[in-house]
């Protein structure tokens, strides 16, 4: 065998025993190729020999550290004992000894699978030639140095140096960029969106040019904006974004389209739908959240959701292949609840049991939507369904909440033929015994059941619950005093109206808003009134809704007339 030096490098795979602990060691050189006709040997305790067959030479560290100016071009790795070098595949001779006598290491039989090992390690091998100088030209281009030649004297080049410290200024400016990104996404996940805009101005100050991360970022921190989406914000982000050549990706447009969901006061769907579309113009494939978001705006749509689009949406979705997750059904599901003019609860079973046999999960999100749905359904409420949903909530192991609870008890309210207001107490019993805390919807919807009692309402049980709502310090609203005013103009025997008139002035003194809807109540209890209506207050009332600028509708004006005809002694 050629005589070979020792190179001071060792390859991928190979253990340095020393006597502290055996220590894997990763290439530091530019290429080892190994193949059928090459041998490893010379693998000795005192020589430490890595080499070729054809005597190359690989390049030791020290030979680098030389090259950077640290050492002389001339220094040797130190042949002393550093202990032994052992390759994977390659055994030690029967004969040889703990101490090493110089013999040489035979080759196992696994060699092949060693060298094809090292090959796909370092397959640096182009045309059949070897680039041994790779790494250390790579190190002379670090340090703004270039080789005339293997084993020339280094030379400074200055313009290597400058583009050396050009891509290093670059370096910095993107570590800088990735910094404010960071500090946009926090702020914006935390709801400050005005500091993400401040931030996002003074990276621009600084002369950095944010790219799609950066934007992305903005759009999403308007979207997540307490309140409801900056939306039109949203939309000079991004038309900032295309004035600056950047182009948007996926994420963009699913935190543009989300924006549009959660704009305040209802969706923009309709922009929703652009933006999507824009974004299929584009070229840009939505995601599973795009379409998420996207039958979310549906579902969010002002004046009762847009249910038809969203199951066009989530049959396209299908059509591509997109995976539907839990979000989509749960958005799916809820556009059913909130369709205009009750909801459309067959088809939101549709979607559940589809839910089902994809395999996905319901959540508690999930099960309320789809007992809200049967308490919304046209007409009179799917109540017996409701509580069959909500018996399988608990033998899942879903937990319900206060939502769950409020669902139920107004499905209960809304049954056909008149409230099943027992089991709505029962449900606000059982709501009690799981320390789920009641909330003004919670006593809302337990009042309204109360006024629709089969036979007319059970209106002392309603001031019942009232008492409780104030005696928990929960907060009455405008459909607290509504629902209780009802209750009394639909007492069996005749209306309660010195009681309603009570609750009227007691709702003034609480500066609860009056509404359109506590005036009509107010005078269909004054039209009600046992032995004769008391038309003088209903026209009172009448007189004080038009002085404070309520909107008068028709029900206000049919329960006037009404109580003019049922005067005592006749109509006035």
């Amino acid at each position: 065998m050629t005589n070979c030096r020792a190179s001071g490098s060792v390859p991928s795979g190979f253990l340095v025993f020393t006597s502290f602990a055996p220590v894997s060691l990763k290439p530091p050189f530019s290429l080892w190729v190994l193949n059928r006709r090459r041998q490893c040997g010379s693998f000795t305790r005192e020589e430490c020999t890595v080499a070729g067959l054809d005597a190359r030479r690989l390049p030791s560290r020290s030979t680098i550290r030389n090259e950077k100016g640290t050492e002389s071009a001339q220094q040797r790795v130190s042949s002393e004992p550093r202990g032994r070098v052992e390759a994977l595949g390659v055994k030690r001779g029967v004969g040889s000894d703990s101490v090493g006598n110089g013999r040489r290491a035979s080759v196992g039989k696994n060699r092949r699978s060693v060298t094809k090992e090292v090959q796909k390690r370092h397959d640096f091998a182009r045309g059949g030639e070897v680039e041994d100088t790779q790494m250390i030209e790579n190190a002379q281009k670090r340090n703004g140095q270039t080789s005339a030649g293997n084993g020339s004297k280094m030379k400074s080049n200055t313009k290597g140096g400058k583009g050396v410290a050009r891509g290093r200024r670059m370096s910095e400016d993107e570590q800088i960029l990735r910094g404010y990104i960071r500090r946009i996404t926090e702020t914006g996940r935390h709801g400050r969106w005005k500091d993400a805009l401040s931030l996002f101005e003074e990276l621009k100050s600084k002369g950095l040019r944010p790219g799609v991360f950066c934007f992305s970022a903005l759009i999403s921190a308007m979207e997540k904006a307490p309140g409801g989406s900056q939306w039109e914000r949203a939309l000079e982000v991004f038309g900032e974004m295309e004035r600056r050549g950047v182009e948007p990706d996926a994420v963009t447009f699913s935190a543009l389209i989300s924006a549009m969901e959660k704009a305040p006061g209802g969706s923009q769907w309709e922009r929703a739908l652009e933006l999507f579309e824009e974004m299929e113009r584009r070229g840009v494939k939505p995601t599973t959240v795009t379409f998420s978001a996207l039958i979310s705006a549906m579902e969010k749509a002002p004046g009762g959701s847009q249910w038809k689009i969203a199951l066009a949406v989530f049959g396209e979705m299908e059509r591509r292949g997109v995976k539907p997750t839990m979000v989509t059904f749960n958005a799916l599901i809820s556009a059913m609840e909130k369709a205009p003019g009750g909801s459309q609860w067959v088809r939101a079973l549709e979607v559940f049991e589809q839910m089902e046999r994809r395999g996905v999960k319901p959540t508690t999100i999930t099960f309320n939507a789809f007992i809200s749905a049967m308490g919304k359904a046209p007409g009179e409420s799917q109540w017996k369904i409701a509580l069959a949903v909500f018996e399988e909530m608990e033998r899942r192991g879903v937990k319900p909440t206060t939502v769950t609870f409020n669902a139920l008890i107004s499905a209960m309210g809304k049954a056909p033929g008149g409230s099943q207001w027992e089991k709505a107490l029962e449900v606000f019993e059982e709501m009690e015994r799981r320390g789920v805390e009641p909330t003004t919807v919670t006593f809302n919807a337990l009042i309204s059941a109360m006024e629709k009692a089969p036979g007319g309402s059970q209106w002392e049980r309603a001031l019942e619950v009232f008492g409780e709502m104030e005696r928990r310090g929960v907060e009455p609203d405008a459909v607290t005093f509504s629902a209780l005013i009802s209750a009394m103009e639909k007492a069996p025997g005749g209306s309660k109206w010195e009681r309603a008139l009570e609750m009227f002035e007691g709702m003034e003194r609480r500066g609860v808003e009056l509404d359109v809807f506590c005036f009509s109540a107010l005078i269909s209890v004054m039209e009600k009134a046992p032995g004769g209506s008391q038309w003088e207050k209903a026209l009172e009332v009448f007189e004080q809704m038009e002085r404070r600028g309520v909107e008068l509708d028709v029900f206000c004006f049919n329960a006037l007339i009404s109580a003019m005809e049922k005067a005592p002694g006749g109509s006035t």
